[in-house]
């Protein structure tokens, strides 16, 4: 476990994300094609990008993002090791195949790691195969181990359920809801939810509730979540017992299931 001393050893950055302070420098420049006519006043001149950076490696992500980051956070990093271990006196230059929001996650763990605290790293599921594709082409073993474990998670507690299970499920206690057959446990989220805690029980349980979830979710963003919640599928033949309380737009089953290729059995789900 590394000591709060040593603390800034390992900050991925040189500034600290999401913190601005009255000493806060910004370094503008028109963009291309944009600059006539436009004129700045009283804009320091940034660094020189290459001094004083040696115990740095500038990464420009694939999306052609740059971050200038500690070669001691990279160590775990095996595709980046010729960088880390560069002895010149300026910052190596390195691109990698891995997009900006992706690489600051990665970042992000990797500081977690070397303050000792990897386990509490918080990883959301809908980042896992992004971030698993991001740690496999930078080498990082951790990283990778970390995603392999929460996709086994996930994938072993996915199954098939009977409707009457479901049914059974409501009955003790917990929300478990149907949308487009998707068993999905909204238990821990009910007290969360933007619309209140009681709207989902009193309306949408032990039935196919696909048309309030079109009716209530207007934004897209909401397909985001579903992963998170999803535990299964009902069983085909207990479809038809199903109760549905109308159907959904053609539109937006077909949006739907664009959103939620991580189903069981996507293929078929696709062609009901």
């Amino acid at each position: 476990r590394v000591g709060a001393h040593k603390r800034a050893d390992y900050v991925a950055g040189v500034a600290l994300r999401g913190m601005v302070t009255g000493d806060t420098q910004l370094y503008l420049q028109p963009a291309a094609g944009l600059d006539r006519g436009l004129v700045l006043t009283n804009v320091p001149a940034r660094p020189e990008r290459g001094k004083n950076t040696r115990h740095l490696v500038h990464i420009t992500t694939s999306d052609e993002e740059w971050f200038p980051v500690k070669k001691k956070l990279l160590r775990p990093c095996i595709a980046l090791t010729k960088a880390v271990q560069d002895k010149g006196d300026r910052a190596p230059e390195v691109a990698v195949e891995v997009d900006c929001l992706t690489f600051d996650r990665v970042l992000l763990f990797l500081e977690a790691e070397a303050l000792g605290r990897a386990q509490d790293y918080n990883i959301d599921i809908n980042h896992l195969d992004s971030l698993l594709a991001a740690a496999t082409a930078l080498g990082c073993r951790p990283l990778e181990e970390v995603c392999r474990s929460r996709l086994g998670d996930f994938e072993r507690r996915i199954r098939e359920y009977s409707f009457e299970e479901v049914k059974q499920a409501n009955a003790s206690g917990q929300c478990w809801i149907l949308v487009d057959f998707m068993v999905l446990d909204v238990t821990r989220w009910l007290p969360e939810h933007p619309g209140g805690q009681v709207i989902i029980p009193n309306q949408a349980l032990n039935l196919d509730a696909t048309c309030f979830f079109e009716l209530y979710h207007v934004s897209r963003e909401s397909f985001m979540y579903l992963k998170q919640f999803y535990i299964g599928e009902v069983l085909e033949e207990d479809r038809p017992s199903v109760p549905c309380a109308e159907p959904a737009s053609e539109y937006f089953m077909q949006q739907l299931r664009e959103y939620t290729n991580f189903r069981l059995h996507t293929k078929t789900v696709r062609n009901l």
